[in-house]
């Protein structure tokens, strides 16, 4: 291979490595410029701009945390913890990491301060709110064969605690894990 050959080459590479990278953060690195539709096929083509939602549509953790609460009208909330920015649901997947690690000796303390810090925030970010409930879920994936048959994802409960909102504190009413 001559030497321009072999530079191409490398630049391609190169090229392809950048734009995996971009993917993999969910970056558009040409979403005001010409070359944004070049940009957009060439990732479609060869999976460059693929995230993990490439293998598992839909997907995007193992694990999730949702929240659901009572307002003192009786109208019923439900929400997520990840906040759709990428530092901060990053920092929420860390916290969740306590979850999984076998190697913390009083695990279930972990979890519900974990669990009641959560709940005192959404106390905090919804002073009127009465009570909530908070599940951490973790996905199940089908395997192959059962994935041939339809099987398809499904979330199953790993802990759930149910606060009520006192005068200065919280009150655990409920917990499983």
């Amino acid at each position: 291979m001559t030497d321009r050959k072999f530079n191409f080459a490398l630049g391609l590479a190169a090229f392809h490595l950048v734009m995996v990278a971009a993917g993999l953060w969910g970056s558009n690195l040409f979403v005001k410029t010409p070359l944004a539709s070049y940009y957009e096929v060439y990732g479609k083509l060869t999976g460059a701009l693929a995230q993990i939602k490439f293998f598992a549509p839909g997907l995007k953790s193992q694990i999730r945390v949702v929240a659901e609460g009572t307002m003192p009208s009786g109208e019923k909330f439900s929400t997520t913890l990840l906040q759709g920015n990428r530092e901060v649901d990053l920092r929420t997947y860390n916290i969740l990491a306590a979850f999984w690690a076998p190697s913390i000796s009083d695990k279930a303390d972990v979890q519900r301060s974990i669990v009641a810090s959560w709940a005192g925030k959404l106390f905090g970010q919804m002073p009127a709110l009465e009570a909530v409930e908070i599940r951490v879920e973790a996905v199940e994936l089908p395997s192959m064969e059962l994935a041939r048959h339809g099987a398809k994802i499904f979330w199953h409960e790993i802990y759930r605690a149910s606060y009520l909102k006192k005068e200065r504190h919280l009150e655990l009413v409920n917990e499983k894990s």
